[in-house]
């Protein structure tokens, strides 16, 4: 009898660790990580696409007074975050009929080191330490 019971026991405990493992956590991309519609650039203020998000379809050479949104955590209400050397990941799901390649700045207008290009289609979960929160514009261009 005590065998049948300790048989059953080790029955329940292997069926209930495979029921926990196969409950998991939940992916990045079922997380509620901000989507980025065909044809637009997106920054994120934070790693892995998160935190503000700003999307445009058009050159942006100055991110002064720019706004990224984030969503509250709790309220989910959409609040203003500044862009201004904040930007830490991207998307580009440009347009390839027009300027496809992003390439970002350090300085607005233009101005300072090449962060980074971003040709169409290319995303990045985080920029590096050496880019990460100082990009101030970026620039369509052709390649």
């Amino acid at each position: 009898m005590r065998r049948s019971f300790a048989r059953i026991g080790v029955v329940l405990v292997a069926a209930t660790g495979s029921a926990l493992i196969s409950l998991g956590v939940a992916s990045p991309a079922s997380a509620g990580r901000y989507d980025c519609d065909p044809g637009e650039y997106c920054t994120y203020n934070d790693f892995a696409y998160s935190g503000g998000r700003f999307t445009t379809e058009s050159t942006t050479p100055d991110y002064d007074g720019v706004d990224a949104w984030t969503k509250l955590p709790v309220t989910g209400t959409l609040v203003p975050v500044t862009l201004n050397d904040r930007v830490s990941s991207y998307r580009n799901n440009g347009n390839p009929h027009t300027y496809s390649v992003v390439a970002s700045y350090e300085h607005r207008y233009g101005g300072g080191r090449l962060l980074w290009k971003a040709p169409l289609g290319a995303n990045s979960r985080y920029v590096g330490d050496n880019n990460n929160d100082r990009a101030s514009g970026h620039y369509w261009v052709r390649s």
